[in-house]
């Protein structure tokens, strides 16, 4: 069984609707997520991205849903694996 938590938005109906499995009707409701919309003036940048490098690219999901933001804390909040770190300083960087 898996936990959805958001409501995933495709109005567009660009992309597959698989990717509804992100959630409908979630608890968290409203948490809307949606992919970022396309710019039509970088299409020729993201086809030529995709096919160089196919590996590790993944499309973005937002919590921005028609103009309205709704906070990414109710992912984190209570969730004593994760910490985050503000503004942290970097000893070492191995490239």
């Amino acid at each position: 069984m898996s936990v959805q938590c958001a409501h995933y938005h495709n109005d567009s109906k660009f992309y597959s609707p698989k990717l509804a499995k992100v959630g409908e009707k979630g608890p968290l409701t409203p948490l809307n997520v949606a992919i970022n919309d396309i710019v039509p003036q970088l299409e020729t940048f993201r086809t030529s991205l995709t096919e160089t490098w196919q590996n590790g690219l993944v499309k973005c999901m937002s919590t921005i849903y028609q103009g309205q933001c709704s906070t990414s804390v109710v992912f984190i909040d209570g969730k004593p694996n994760i910490t985050i770190i503000a503004e942290p300083e970097v000893k070492k960087l191995v490239l």
